[in-house]
């Protein structure tokens, strides 16, 4: 059932209060319980004990769109979907912020439940119901997905062409805590929550973000030994590497600003207060400036990386979540990708840094994913993650011009750096698509050794 929010206010009362006051209540009468949705991806708490009869009261308490889920028709993993025999799926549909669902438990057992936009990002929960008036007699059954840090794929090995890698591709392995680097096809693990990453000049040096975790990792692109670790807090997105090498720049969402780490020295040099919700970076050719989509404000803010702070903001006040964005071949317009909504078309737009003005507003696939512009400027291409293809859009025309149908999730995509190749990481299919950007076909279909791949660094392609 889902609850329509009537007030901002009643609801901060009503979470602080439920919060509190019901948790588990004597037994004798039915119970109403309730369980967060959150801006980090998880649900609070992620497993809890109710009784038959009682109600679990999910509140989306994030900016974003969840869903509570336990189908194992809708689920992309095994067991990320768990019901008792005679228990009814349930589904919420697509929860706004601050949108209230419940459900009522008739059947005693094991639940496993799952947010559909966010499941490859490990956003489950569990619920074990008793017999009414037990205190035991249930036990949890583990999701195969619980230990998965470790997991690797068992699908029939693919050996990456070495041709379509003309320089080394890194992929990283979310729900692995891993990269994997092509054409070797080595797994190097250390990297926890692996989220997005970039290649330092000539691959010597990787940037790992650490989602969740509040990490960032520096690791040697040769052989991926972790190098340092930096305990930034909040919610980690995109982090960049400059054209020389001197610094990275790690985006944290959660507290709204941007580290600064100096490479050499392996050292967080400074925090930069940037707009709401920052997502993702990218920086000028010669390394003065770089550009940090603000999703949360609407905004592209630049920052000048002689005096490390914010010099001018784009307003984008039209394009609903500015999220990852790429530099035209001319570097005087950047393309970015909005982050919208799980069931509705994104959109992929143009727009002249100088200015500020938007050049083209295409719409493109579902939801929300990558960006990248061919480096010989012929094609925009963006990934659909709420769908199962990549649109290629005309940068002349802003206009589609082409779909290609990649595998369920895709997010990460890079072209190699001589533009012959285009990578696609799909987070449900656990999979690395390569394709020929002549003929816009696929040629390599390679099942990767790790769970979730999330983002692709390139060398030669940064």
């Amino acid at each position: 059932m889902l609850i329509p929010l009537r007030a901002a206010g009643a609801l901060s009362a009503f979470l602080l209060i439920t919060a509190i006051v019901q948790g588990q209540p004597a037994r004798g009468m039915a119970a109403t319980v309730t369980v967060q949705a959150t801006d980090r991806d998880t649900f609070v708490p992620a497993t809890i004990t109710v009784h038959v009869g009682d109600t679990l009261r999910w509140i989306n308490a994030s900016q974003q769109i969840h869903t509570i889920t336990d189908d194992v028709r809708r689920a992309a993993y095994a067991g990320d979907a768990l019901l008792p025999a005679g228990a009814a799926p349930f589904h919420s549909g697509y929860l706004k912020p601050g949108a209230v669902f419940e459900h009522t438990f008739s059947v005693a057992g094991a639940y496993h439940y799952f947010c559909i936009p966010h499941e490859g990002l490990g956003m489950l929960g569990s619920v074990v119901v008793l017999p009414a008036g037990s205190s035991t007699g249930v036990a949890p059954a583990a999701s195969p997905r619980a230990t998965d840090a470790t997991a690797t794929s068992t699908a029939e090995q693919v050996v990456a062409d070495p041709v379509a890698f003309p320089s080394p591709v890194f992929v990283t392995l979310q729900r692995t805590g891993a990269i994997e680097a092509f054409p070797q096809q080595i797994v190097w693990g250390g990297f926890p929550q692996a989220h997005y990453i970039s290649s330092g000049p000539g691959g010597g040096v990787l940037l790992i973000g650490g989602f969740q975790n509040g990490m960032a990792y520096l690791a040697d692109g040769k052989n991926g030994a972790r190098l340092a670790a930096f305990s930034l807090g909040g919610l980690i997105q995109g982090v960049k590497i400059d054209p020389q090498g001197h610094y990275g720049l790690v985006v944290d969402a959660g507290l709204s600003r941007v580290a600064v780490i100096d490479l050499k020295a392996r050292k967080l040099v400074r925090m930069i207060p940037v707009g709401k919700t920052p997502h993702n970076v990218t920086f000028a050719p010669n390394g003065s400036r770089a550009y940090v989509t603000i999703q949360g404000g609407r905004a592209i803010d630049v920052i000048d990386m002689g005096t490390l702070a914010v010099k001018r903001v784009i307003e984008l006040p039209n394009v609903n979540g500015p999220h990852n964005i790429d530099l035209a071949p001319d570097f005087k317009t950047a393309w970015v990708r909005s982050y919208g909504q799980p069931d509705r078309a994104g959109e992929a737009v143009e727009v002249n840094l100088r200015s500020g003005r938007i050049l083209h507003d295409s719409t493109v696939g579902l939801y929300h994913g990558g960006i990248d512009i061919r480096p010989l400027g012929s094609y925009v291409f963006t990934s659909n993650i709420g769908a199962n293809d990549v649109d290629v859009l005309n940068p002349q025309s802003g206009l589609v011009t082409d779909s290609i149908k990649v595998g369920p999730g895709p997010h990460g995509i890079r072209e190699s750096a001589d533009g012959k190749w285009l990578y696609v990481a799909t987070t449900k299919a656990n999979t690395l698509v390569v394709i020929d950007t002549k003929t816009l076909s696929i040629v390599q279909t390679i099942p990767l050794k790790g769970i979730n791949p999330f983002w692709i660094a390139v060398v030669g392609n940064e």
